[in-house]
């Protein structure tokens, strides 16, 4: 019997373990249906402001009227959205006027269409019915029922209000609106949206919220408050004893916001732009970045910070602050910890920067003085700003509580009016920048002082950069904005240099790549000829870019750059790399330089000047900031240079297929022992080759052209001393191998016309005394035109 017990219960354990897993799996099913039902039931609803609400029930309110419709048409939706679980709001063109607050939940989009105009009402015609002071707060409307619902970050998130084209949030100057309120909310996104016409109160304000984006948006216009403070950005933690962010619904917590970002807006004719106006004692908002932005014609700080720890204010155009009775500051800084503050730009301010303890006024005056902890590199930072026509070129560091003049810090600002600098070999980075850096040693210093410059020239919008006599050893890229001239005054060497003394930081082989500092690990950045502009390079005497062969070194690199001219240098010591990198360019200079000395590459064809395409297949190009569009050169004009002892002078590696080089023009230069083919032209159109001197190439034997042509269209290649050169000139087919071999081989279009051209050259000491035209892709012995030179 206990044998067959045991059997029994063998045979009815799995009968219990299915219907477990069966109500498991019902379960699972079940709660899958129910997120699919949620996510089906979030919807997307459209409005206009002659629509009526979601629902007839709100037209029924005793204070529905023609002034409170467009608040119950948003709220009717708005609640609806609550119901189904978010979903988009989309508000057509027209004039909405909202008298009382809209309470956004979790998960909705509100987008306003371009012409979208939210207007605060401040009359309801009811009695029933009083006006609020806000338009949106971003709580669910059924939370509104119990005080203090929202702790901490645990209100409502995934929220956002975007506009497009010209959207606005219109405060009417309604004393004390507030246009937003962000309260114990998480992942929230303000773009695009002109808000206007603030009194008193705030555009946006911000409590006890975590990860909130402000963007592209537009503020503007202020009525002067009684508090002549208020800024259209306002960041406070909830505190019973301040009071600055008083709101039923939301607790007293003094939870701190973190991780804001506000960049790339316009602060206008306001009070102030982005503040906080009382602190609580041991609380510190975190992370916050505002950059980019463009903030003028401020009446009071435009940017006041009270008890904010590590926080970035970088990138910003700051102008027009100035007072009439008072000395009004860009940048306070009260109870400020680790804040890097640098690359900013202060154009007609009293004061850019001013650090000072503080402590509360009236609420919240019980709270100890709040001090700043300032390092070393933050101060480091802090000289990296600009301005222009300012009260003060310094950072006033107050040490004191209350004292303005005692125990006071100084710590320098450069006067950006100043655009033309001088530097030698002993001269350190401008304003001390760079060196904190742990990258910063004896081997790299030289390029961090370059640097320093050419980051500040981006900065002021262009100068000039003057390097006097001696050696300067450049380990890695130094990128040249706009509008800048570097001189090499005579005795100035730039020579390459291939050890940092860094495991971690390698040398890199370009030396200048002309490409703005800021836009250089910017992905895809540049296409066409919209890269860096009005730029030159000029030589003066001896003037020497020594690559120092190091391998695959360069020069200098050119990409979708306009107007740039190079001129008066010796470029030398050459291994496998070019002298000039040049892709994608318009309107190129390149002339009176000397080009000389090499070590053989690999492959045996580097040019001293490489032209070619942005193109990801070809590999010829490898910079994160194109976008590798196959833009072609047009309008080069390399004129009057020294070529020797080189592979190639001039020419291109390989083709992108359609793409063609177009006037290129290379025209009395002097070019000599080269040791395969002086110029190679592959797919150039009209291209202009004439008066120069090409002599030994390759001693003057083997098969090695002075001009050997592929994928040309109506080229002129006339009146040239070709001398020591085994052909003078070859004209065939041509294929990509390898990278680009997708593309169709190049054919040759010339004509009669070019021909006799052609025919227009001298011959010294050469084996062929004629031009040798291959009709048919690879086949050299047949299919051949040969056409004798006068």
């Amino acid at each position: 019997m206990k044998a067959n017990n045991h059997i029994r219960t063998r045979k009815h354990m799995p009968i219990y373990l299915i219907i477990i897993c069966l109500m498991l799996v019902a379960f699972a099913f079940s709660f899958k249906t129910i997120n699919r039902a949620e996510a089906a039931s979030k919807k997307s609803y459209t409005i206009k402001p002659s629509d009526s609400p979601y629902k007839n029930n709100y037209k029924k309110n005793a204070s529905y009227n023609d002034k409170t419709k467009h608040y119950y048409l948003l709220r009717s939706y708005l609640e609806q959205l609550e119901k189904d679980g978010g979903g988009t709001l989309t508000l057509k063109k027209g004039k909405y006027v909202i008298t009382n607050t809209l309470y956004v939940p979790s998960d909705v989009k509100i987008v306003l269409k371009d012409g979208v105009k939210l207007v605060k009402g401040n009359s309801t015609d009811s009695k029933k019915l009083t006006p609020s002071s806000s338009i949106f707060h971003f709580i669910s409307p059924s939370k509104l029922v119990k005080s203090s619902i929202a702790t901490k970050y645990k209100g409502e998130s995934n929220i956002s209000i975007s506009g497009e084209g010209t959207a606005i949030i219109d405060l009417n100057y309604v004393k004390e609106a507030v246009g937003i309120v962000i309260g114990h909310n998480s992942n929230i996104t303000i773009k695009g949206i002109t808000f206007q016409n603030m009194y008193g109160g705030n555009m946006i304000k911000i409590g006890a919220s975590e990860d909130v984006t402000i963007k592209d948006n537009t503020f503007k216009n202020h009525k002067t408050s009684e508090y002549k403070n208020r800024p259209a950005i306002n960041i406070e933690v909830p505190d019973s004893k301040t009071k600055t962010f008083s709101y039923t619904w939301s607790k007293n917590d003094k939870t701190i916001n973190r991780n804001l970002t506000i960049e790339n807006n316009t602060f206008k004719d306001l009070e102030s732009a982005i503040a906080t106006l009382k602190y609580t004692e041991d609380k510190y908002n975190k992370n916050i970045t505002i950059r980019e932005n463009v903030i003028s014609d401020i009446k009071y700080q435009a940017i006041r910070i009270i008890n904010w720890e590590s926080f970035s204010i970088e990138n910003n155009e700051f102008s027009d602050i100035r007072g009439k009775d008072e000395v009004l500051r860009a940048i306070m800084l009260y109870g400020a910890k680790n804040p890097t503050i640098k690359e900013n730009l202060f154009t007609r301010v009293d004061r850019p920067v001013q650090i000072s303890p503080w402590k509360n006024n009236g609420y919240g005056s019980e709270y100890k003085v709040t001090y700043n902890v300032i390092s070393e590199k933050n101060k480091e930072d802090m000289q990296n700003n600009s301005a222009v026509d300012a009260g003060e070129y310094f950072i006033r560091f107050n040490k004191t509580y209350n004292e303005f003049s005692k125990d006071t810090e100084r710590l320098g600002m450069y006067d950006a009016s100043v655009k033309d600098f001088i530097i030698n070999p002993k001269s350190e980075p401008l304003m001390n920048m760079f060196l904190s850096y742990n990258t910063y040693t004896s081997k790299t210093k030289q390029y961090y002082v370059i640097r320093s410059y050419l980051e500040h020239l981006e900065k002021i919008g262009g100068g000039s950069l003057t390097l006097e006599k001696g050696t300067y050893n450049i380990t890695n890229s130094l990128y040249v904005p706009s509008n800048v001239t570097i001189t090499l005054k005579d005795g100035a060497i730039i020579k390459k240099a291939d050890d940092t003394g860094l495991k971690d930081f390698p040398f890199a082989t370009p030396m200048f790549i002309l490409t703005s500092p800021s836009k250089s690990r910017i992905e895809g950045a540049y296409g066409g000829y919209d890269g860096d502009k009005n730029i030159k390079i000029i030589g003066q005497g001896t003037a020497i870019i020594d690559l120092n062969y190091v391998l695959d070194a360069l020069g200098i690199v050119l990409g979708h750059n306009r107007d740039v001219t190079i001129s008066g240098i010796t470029f030398q010591n050459m291994y496998s790399g070019h002298f000039i990198e040049l892709d994608a360019s318009q309107n190129v200079i390149i002339e009176d330089n000397i080009f000389k000395n090499h070590k053989a590459s690999s492959i045996g064809i580097k040019e001293a000047i490489n032209i070619d395409t942005p193109d990801a297949t070809t590999g010829g190009f490898n910079h994160i900031w194109t976008k590798h569009d196959c833009t072609p050169n047009e309008d080069i004009y390399i004129r009057n240079n020294t070529f020797d002892n080189l592979e190639r002078a001039i020419g291109t590696h390989k083709y992108s297929g359609g793409k063609y080089h177009e006037n290129v023009n290379i025209i009395d230069n002097n070019i000599s022992n080269t040791s395969s083919d002086a110029i190679r032209i592959i797919n150039w159109s009209k291209p202009v080759i004439k008066g120069n001197k090409i002599s030994m190439v390759n001693g003057g034997g083997n098969a090695d052209r002075a001009i050997y042509v592929s994928g040309v269209i109506r080229p002129v290649i006339t009146k040239n001393i070709f001398e020591d050169v085994a052909k003078p000139i070859q004209i065939s087919p041509w294929k990509n191998s390898g990278g680009g071999s997708q593309y169709d081989i190049t054919y040759n279009d010339v004509t009669y016309e070019d021909i006799k051209l052609m025919q227009d050259n001298t011959l010294i000491r050469v084996q062929e005394n004629y031009i040798r035209y291959n009709k048919s892709y690879g086949v050299y012995d047949r299919d051949t035109e040969r056409y004798y030179i006068n």
